[in-house]
């Protein structure tokens, strides 16, 4: 090969790498205008419930380049899909007030209350709305702080004055007679509502709140025990559910309860032991 023809293909292979070179710093500028129209077919097919061909359209936006637009957009899927776990990976470290809010309530979805609660005080500060306020509501009473969660219906309630949850919490600790008996079933009434709408540790520490002030309470003892049960917290619910049977023996639903809890803990020869107990005192099958 002679010396010209090594210097022409040493051109060619300079201009051809320059030109791919080229190329690849352009190619995503060239490409973006294709990315944002994957992005908005996306958005409009998640929008409409068509979740896999919004992927589909997603993945090759996402192939041309990831950035904060994609992330929220893979994490509000995963949020549909049931994925809260996958869907805090992509949304956490976004700062939009739509990606706060979807890794907040992934948190709350995860009982993660820890983690719910910043982001929806941070977001109540960048856009402060009654949606907001009831999600962070809620994190506090997952989270068990009564007083917390009280203050803050009191807060909630002047702003948002038909609110029926702010109003139901403020008056958690709210009641005109001294009576030591009205106001321990006015905290059982309160711990019933919470464990019906699945605050488990807030219905425990509102039962905690009857039970110091009438420690015989059998009830007390019970909604305490089907809150510990609920929370897979097996020993503390079947403690909980034998003091209200060493209160009041004769009462079959406590045994019900106990035996449901042992069945739980894998103890089956207690389960029917406690079974026929309530058998003796009443139950039928």
């Amino acid at each position: 090969m002679s010396k010209l023809q090594i210097s022409l293909y040493a051109t060619i292979i300079v201009i051809f790498s320059g030109t791919i070179s080229l190329f690849i710093l352009k190619a995503p500028r060239m490409l973006e205008p294709r990315r944002e129209l994957y992005i908005n077919n996306a958005s409009s097919l998640f929008n409409d419930s068509n979740f896999e061909e919004g992927l589909f359209s997603l993945k090759k936006a996402e192939f041309i380049k990831k950035d904060d637009k994609t992330n929220l957009l893979h994490g509000m899927y995963s949020f549909q899909r049931e994925d809260y776990a996958s869907a805090i990976q992509y949304l956490d470290n976004l700062s939009s007030k739509d990606a706060i809010y979807w890794s907040g309530t992934s948190y709350l979805k995860l009982f993660r209350v820890d983690k719910a609660a910043p982001k929806f005080e941070k977001l109540i500060k960048i856009e402060d709305n009654e949606s907001h306020r009831e999600n962070l509501l809620q994190a506090y009473l997952l989270d068990g702080k009564l007083d917390k969660a009280v203050n803050f219906s009191i807060e909630s309630n002047k702003i948002y004055k038909n609110n029926s949850l702010f109003a139901r919490v403020m008056n958690f600790f709210t009641l005109s007679s001294v009576n030591i008996q009205k106001q321990a079933n006015f905290y059982l009434e309160n711990a019933n509502w919470l464990l019906q709408n699945n605050y488990y540790k807030a219905a425990i520490n509102m039962s905690n709140k009857a039970l110091i002030l009438f420690p015989q309470y059998r009830d007390a003892y019970l909604i305490k025990g089907d809150a510990e049960l609920s929370s897979d917290n097996n020993d503390f619910s079947i403690k909980s559910f034998n003091k209200a049977i060493e209160i009041d023996p004769a009462y079959y639903f406590s045994y019900l309860k106990l035996a449901e809890a042992l069945q739980k803990s894998g103890d089956i020869q207690g389960k029917e032991d406690a079974l026929e107990k309530a058998r003796i005192f009443g139950y039928q099958d």
